[in-house]
């Protein structure tokens, strides 16, 4: 692990991006209970879903036949991100393919709306489910830096990247 907290991100993909929420939601809680600062920079969640209900429900009404079952009752795991994103209390950077088949880019549009500042989020078009870093390139580095070095109010609001930039 980074030994310097102003180093330290917490970063998921996908479900990932709902678990990172949950321990930075879960970090900020703690830290605010203790009176220190949360023991990470930030937070970056990249293809990620408001709530798994949410998600389920997506992929099946778009992929399964039998849309019809009661997907939000069965789950045990809610991952409601878009309750949870509000108490993160850190940078946030939250990133989207414009063209993922599973989940839509409107899911990470409402979680960066749901946050508070300081906050960037990056639609990247073309983008699929797994590719947005790549595709991405130096506006996905650029973002990733100026989460490391902004000050907490520093970070810029939303930008769409400009296509494929370099590795």
């Amino acid at each position: 692990m980074q030994p310097d907290a102003n180093k330290r991100l917490i970063y998921g993909h996908s479900l990932g991006g709902a678990v990172a929420i949950n321990l930075a939601a879960d970090l900020a809680a703690q830290a605010k209970k203790q009176h220190v600062a949360v023991p990470v920079r930030g937070l970056v969640i990249e293809s990620s879903f408001t709530s798994l209900g949410d998600a389920v429900t997506e992929v099946a009404d778009n992929n399964l036949p039998v849309n019809w079952l009661p997907v939000r009752w069965l789950l045990s795991q809610k991952f409601d991100s878009i309750d949870k994103i509000v108490d993160i209390d850190m940078p946030l950077l939250v990133v989207h393919g414009l063209s993922d088949p599973f989940m839509p880019s409107r899911f990470s549009q409402q979680l960066f709306n749901a946050a508070q500042e300081p906050k960037h989020l990056l639609l990247v078009p073309g983008g699929t489910h797994n590719n947005s870093m790549s595709l991405g390139g130096n506006q996905y580095r650029q973002a990733l830096d100026g989460l490391l070095k902004a000050s907490p109010h520093q970070l810029a609001g939303p930008s769409v990247a400009q296509g494929s930039q370099g590795s």
